[in-house]
């Protein structure tokens, strides 16, 4: 195979590396970043025996800044397309028309970190993007309303929506809630 450039420093030269036993990778020699061949991922992925627990985001946070510039890929020079990750991950990662996978430096051992490393090709779906929009979108509101609210009454009605959810009551809260407001 033809020596590839990085796609985070086009000066750099990837380096083979096995990133897991069996995986066979390239990484970066001044971003740490690693491509994957979508060959590689994919033996790997059928040597697993088992799908690793996800674990729930901690307090820790990976500080990648979101790239500048376009990612072009180490295979075929064409412009990677970029995918959020999401679930509790600030970063995306890259996907070329080959199916290879570039992550940023400390990228794949966050992701490890929580057992998402074993499933990276789902990240790359419409259910997965779709569910990382609808997360975000709740997140927008969530802080719309702590603003427009309050952080202490943002709580307090939100424990009686729970609650009423809860008792199959919404409709009736809300109907009580919004009585009288035309007078």
């Amino acid at each position: 195979m033809a020596a590839m450039q990085s796609p985070a420093d086009p000066s750099a030269t990837l380096v083979p590396i096995e990133l897991e036993p069996g995986l066979q990778a390239f990484r970066c020699p001044t971003t740490q970043g690693v491509y994957l061949l979508a060959s590689s991922y994919w033996a790997w992925q059928r040597t697993l025996d088992h799908v690793f627990p996800r674990l729930p985001a901690g307090d820790e946070t990976l500080d990648v800044p979101p790239p500048t510039t376009v990612r072009l890929c180490p295979e075929t020079g064409t412009v990677m397309t970029r995918y959020k990750v999401g679930h509790g991950f600030s970063f995306s990662i890259d996907r070329s028309i080959t199916g290879g996978i570039w992550l940023d430096g400390g990228e794949w051992e966050a992701l490890k970190e929580r057992g998402f490393h074993d499933e990276l090709h789902r990240i790359f779906t419409a259910p997965w993007q779709a569910s990382v929009q609808n997360a975000e979108r709740e997140a927008a509101l969530d802080k719309h309303f702590a603003e427009r609210l309050g952080p202490d009454l943002k709580q307090e009605v939100q424990a009686i929506r729970d609650r009423a959810i809860e008792a199959g009551k919404l409709s009736d809260v809300i109907a009580f809630l919004t009585q009288g407001l035309r007078r």
